[in-house]
């Protein structure tokens, strides 16, 4: 039987508490990630890599977002460290919350093809190969 994840992690974000932007690892998980939201809602703050463009989301209690796509591979996601959040104009303070990230990890610790060489971990460690190649010829 085929499994859609295996693998959850579990953190609790209280009030100033938050995570540095960041893309999921593209050679130690498949495609799609599940984080499911409890607890207050909070703002996660987007940012696509080519364009640099900014979003703002905010993730409602019980809500799932999953990242597949350009929103996996191409725009970082993270939680700034504030006690409060600003969406639609309102401030809404921080309370405790729950992420609840699902993934599938790969069975062999490389990204085939995501589409997105420039920010994919396997692309980039096998350029670095070539270049050091090229560079001892």
């Amino acid at each position: 039987t085929t499994r859609l994840v295996d693998q959850i992690t579990i953190n609790e974000y209280l009030p100033g508490q938050g995570i540095r932007p960041h893309v999921d690892t593209h050679s130690a998980f498949e495609e799609a990630i599940f984080v499911l939201s409890l607890g207050a809602p909070i703002v996660m703050d987007w940012r696509n890599h080519k364009t640099n463009i900014k979003k703002p989301v905010l993730l409602q209690p019980r809500s799932m977002a999953v990242f597949t796509g350009a929103s996996r591979y191409l725009w970082t996601h993270g939680i700034a460290h504030r006690q409060w959040d600003r969406y639609g104009g309102e401030q809404v303070p921080r309370k405790r919350r729950l992420s609840i990230t699902l993934r599938k990890v790969r069975p062999v610790q490389q990204c085939l093809d995501c589409g997105f060489p420039s920010q994919c971990d396997t692309h980039q460690k096998n350029q670095d190969e070539q270049d050091k190649i090229s560079t001892h010829r």
